[in-house]
């Protein structure tokens, strides 16, 4: 009696899944292109676009750091750095020319080597994102006057899934 139980649940379940697919799926809801697309006309009209200025603090940021590093690094081992170190995004390299590595043990020299190089490298990347930061609020500071941003994107559902697109626009 219990397997007859089973049949009789499992036809039932079998029938309505088959009922639930040969059913027609209820029509895509209409869908606003212009809402979809991430921006609205009307909106950007009354508020314009922020300015960037991510990328600018983050690359003042990170020259800042190497910058006062590489000052920290002079100020207690002054009689191993020439002033050259103080050299702005150049000087870091200057050092590992120009210092006095003789005196140091090779892990403490590779230590030491390692750091410059890594004050170098924070000052050069921070150089680059800072002008890349300065260039692109400026460019935003015009693109505010637009009243439409110079990307979309677009969601829209289809049958069986979705359609998505990304444009951007230079």
């Amino acid at each position: 009696m219990c397997w007859l139980a089973r049949v009789c649940v499992w036809l039932l379940l079998v029938t309505a899944s088959a009922q639930a697919l040969a059913q027609e799926p209820a029509p895509a809801p209409a869908v606003d292109v212009q809402q979809l697309r991430g921006w609205d006309t009307e909106h950007y009209a009354k508020y314009p676009h922020p300015h960037r200025i991510g990328l600018m603090i983050a690359g003042f940021t990170s020259f800042g750091a190497g910058y006062v590093s590489s000052l920290t690094t002079y100020a207690i081992y002054s009689d191993r750095y020439k002033i050259d170190v103080l050299i702005p995004v150049a000087g870091p390299w200057l050092a590992l020319a120009s210092a006095h590595w003789g005196d140091l043990d090779k892990p403490s020299r590779l230590v030491s080597q390692g750091i410059v190089v890594l004050q170098g490298i924070a000052q050069a990347v921070g150089l680059t994102l800072s002008i890349i930061g300065v260039l692109q609020y400026e460019s935003s500071r015009a693109r505010a006057s637009r009243s439409a941003p110079t990307y979309a994107w677009a969601l829209v559902p289809a049958r069986g899934g979705a359609l998505a697109q990304f444009a951007v626009g230079f």
